[in-house]
């Protein structure tokens, strides 16, 4: 009964997603995050390397675009883990930081270009799978 203490018992348990060996490898053998999209399309964090290197270069309707696959590439892998559209998405999980980069990378985009509602929605939907995921991105940027 112990691991019940402090426990809400409402809310849904964790989703953690499964890891993606082959896309880390391809990402650190060097490939162009494109061309790692193209190869694991089912990846979120494929796209979300690519939303970062569009945005690295300027490429903000592309970094938009790309993220937004990333989300719902995301979306699907976390249907698939068992999520049922809402709970924690752990940053703490490696695998759980592809989606969760796709989601910043949407909502700064968004922000570029002006989509303001949905930067308040993908901010919410941030900080509602984990708190400090927008500052961990951040922090390594």
């Amino acid at each position: 009964m112990s691991s019940l203490l402090g426990k809400n018992l409402m809310e849904p348990d964790p989703t953690l997603l499964p890891e993606e060996p082959e896309v880390q490898a391809r990402y650190e053998a060097g490939d162009l995050p494109e061309e790692i999209a193209q190869r694991f399309p089912d990846s979120s964090l494929a796209w979300a390397l690519a939303a970062e290197d569009a945005w690295d270069d300027g490429r903000t309707l592309e970094s938009y675009a790309y993220a937004r696959v990333g989300y719902h590439r995301g979306l699907d892998s976390l249907r698939g883990a068992g999520w049922k559209g809402a709970g924690p998405i752990p940053w703490d999980h490696i695998p759980n930081r592809g989606f969760l980069r796709a989601l910043y990378s949407l909502g700064r985009a968004a922000a570029a270009i002006g989509e303001t509602d949905e930067v308040d929605r993908i901010t919410k939907f941030l900080n509602d799978s984990d708190s400090s995921a927008a500052e961990q991105i951040e922090a390594a940027n």
